[in-house]
């Protein structure tokens, strides 16, 4: 007899998860890669960006832990986006009240109502290099924001080759070129930035794991820290816009010694449940 697993399909500006809860899968059945990938297939399952994983904290006082696969069946640290999903589901299905504190593998995130949406406190940016690192011939700016983040300002190229629209990147060819670049050893996430003014910004995103994503929240974080930080935008308030495909998210950062904040919308748009047959991969613990 096939066993069903409930889950909600979310998203964040276009950036789609499949949340499922530990606690509901039947048998005890866990995550697997395979699993993973084929929960994320646009074409033969639910598809998604990410599947966010809900279950019991480790006892450090957060509401919820939250664990992160990628489509090709790794796992990540952290999902901007998808902290704002999961405060969605806990308000939701589970009937909580904010703010929620949200165990990550990056550590916790904050997250609480903003009228219609959700603000997330992220951290604060870290920089492993104190100048930009020459990668695959762009500049990259590197981020930690809990995962890795290759931050590349437009204009890029030179002469008749110079490009400065994100439109025009050939993100599917240079995206995964940079993310498995040796100089990354745990791979990274790849943001495209086109500075429109001193508050607002164009992004896209190569998202580790993933590819090409409409929006990415750590990449939003790690944008608005390195345009900063390098004086390619910002003002007094220290408040940007940052236009992904998705949409737009907002981002707040006083500088250094202080953590950045991010505010976003975040969307049911259906649930459902994921057939678990007889499988021997499938295995309780």
């Amino acid at each position: 007899m096939t066993a069903h697993w409930p889950f909600s399909k979310m998203h964040g500006l276009g950036n789609d998860f499949a949340v499922f809860e530990q606690s509901r899968a039947p048998n005890g059945v866990r995550m697997t890669s395979e699993m993973a990938h084929k929960i994320c297939d646009r074409h033969r399952g639910v598809g998604a960006d990410q599947i966010l994983l809900l279950s019991p904290p480790s006892g450090n006082g957060a509401t919820v832990r939250m664990d992160i696969w990628n489509p090709d069946g790794s796992t990540a640290e952290m999902c901007g986006n998808g902290v704002r999903a999961v405060g969605l589901y806990l308000e939701k299905h589970l009937g909580l009240r904010g703010p929620f504190s949200i165990e990550t593998l990056a550590g916790p995130i904050e997250v609480q109502k903003a009228g219609s949406e959700f603000r997330a406190k992220m951290g604060e940016p870290r920089f492993p290099s104190k100048k930009p690192s020459l990668v695959e011939g762009f500049d990259v700016v590197e981020v930690d924001m809990g995962n890795p983040h290759a931050v590349i300002f437009l204009p890029v190229g030179r002469g008749e080759e110079r490009v400065s629209s994100v439109d025009l990147i050939p993100l599917d060819q240079v995206g995964p070129k940079i993310e498995r670049n040796p100089h990354f050893p745990h791979r990274t996430n790849v943001e495209f930035v086109e500075v429109v003014d001193g508050r607002n910004l164009r992004v896209r995103v190569w998202e580790r794991g993933a590819g090409i994503t409409l929006a990415c929240g750590t990449g939003a974080c790690a944008v608005a820290a390195a345009a900063i930080a390098g004086k390619h935008a910002g003002t007094q308030d220290g408040m940007l816009d940052l236009h992904l495909p998705g949409g737009r998210l907002r981002m707040e950062w006083k500088g250094p010694g202080h953590p950045i904040y991010m505010t976003g919308p975040a969307i049911e748009v259906f649930r459902g449940e994921w057939p678990l047959p007889t499988d021997p991969c499938l295995k309780a613990d």
